[in-house]
């Protein structure tokens, strides 16, 4: 069965289990399939109305299904269905049983050690090197799109990106169709976005950034939560982190080249898989490095590692 040749009801096709949560722009069920034609023995159902998929508005762009279709990796929420009806469209996707990673941080957690978040983020990469590889530029990493899903109760579990909605094929696309709206994505921002510029692998890539400072941090954003202030601190180019944290020489130039003002001077995607945060478990002290000297100033401040988004630091 082809997901975008699904005309029937979905509730004929599909048996509503309980609600799972409300997403930016709809609703979202658990279900069960009332055909074997899916392995799944459930689903999850995001219904999102017409309302939000306005071509002319912009407010939400139709979804595309061949975006789904052609993607494979484990790491990355498999689409099984769509139904259309007149109230909307009803995308059916692979359920995962651990929710999601903003709730995982909130609940216990709190917020990853250092070993952990590179755990994390080497399966969210794995999944994003499948978007890169098709082309697709997913323009809303965050953690409430990064689900989580266990195979035994006890079981590390596999993290996949999720809610393509706003994903693009950069090959197809227009620019005009990968700018994106402001509204929804404040504490995501990154600066293409605040100067209204098309989005390219490079927004991905201070996306992936900012997930992982919020990880380590306790969902802290690198240029605070006030969404007031936050244009001017991504512009004023300056984020900090506590020295107390020890966070390795790895992870901090992970951080740097991901968070780069400048698309061109951001790490391309290539260059931050192979990143020894990713590739390898070295862990390389900062405290045991030198900075060089005519940067010394702009990084040490009491008790804080400060870096400056429009600059990079060399170590030696």
């Amino acid at each position: 069965m082809k997901p975008h040749e699904s005309s029937s009801s979905v509730w004929d096709k599909y048996r509503p289990v309980r609600p799972l949560g409300t997403g930016t722009f709809g609703k979202i069920t658990l279900a069960e399939p009332i055909s074997t034609v899916l392995s799944e023995p459930q689903v999850a159902i995001k219904f999102v109305p017409w309302k939000f998929i306005d071509l002319s508005a912009c407010s939400l762009e139709r979804p595309d299904p061949a975006l789904y279709l052609s993607l494979s990796s484990k790491n990355v929420v498999r689409l099984l269905d769509v139904c259309e009806d007149s109230g909307g469209m009803h995308f059916v996707q692979e359920f995962c049983n651990g929710g999601d990673l903003h709730q995982y941080l909130v609940g216990d957690k709190h917020k990853l050690n250092e070993k952990e978040a590179r755990a994390f983020m080497r399966q969210i990469c794995d999944g994003y090197n499948e978007l890169f590889l098709h082309g697709v530029v997913h323009r809303d990493l965050k953690a409430s799109n990064i689900f989580m899903h266990y195979e035994t109760q006890h079981a590390v579990p596999t993290l996949k990106i999720g809610d393509l909605g706003s994903a693009r094929d950069m090959a197809h696309a227009s620019k005009a169709d990968l700018r994106m709206q402001v509204a929804g994505y404040y504490l995501y921002l990154s600066p293409e976005i605040i100067r209204n510029e098309p989005l390219t692998a490079k927004t991905d890539i201070w996306l992936l950034g900012v997930l992982l400072y919020s990880m380590l941090l306790g969902l802290r954003r690198p240029f605070g939560t006030d969404m007031s202030e936050l244009p001017k601190r991504i512009a004023a180019g300056r984020y900090t982190i506590s020295k107390h944290h020890h966070f390795s020489k790895e992870c901090l130039e992970f951080l740097a080249d991901c968070l780069q003002y400048d698309p061109e001077k951001r790490a391309d995607w290539l260059a931050l898989r192979s990143h020894p945060f990713l590739s390898t478990d070295k862990y390389t002290p900062m405290e045991s490095l030198k900075v060089a000297h005519q940067q010394q100033h702009q990084i040490c401040e009491a008790g804080k590692w400060v870096f400056d988004i429009r600059h990079k630091v060399d170590f030696v």
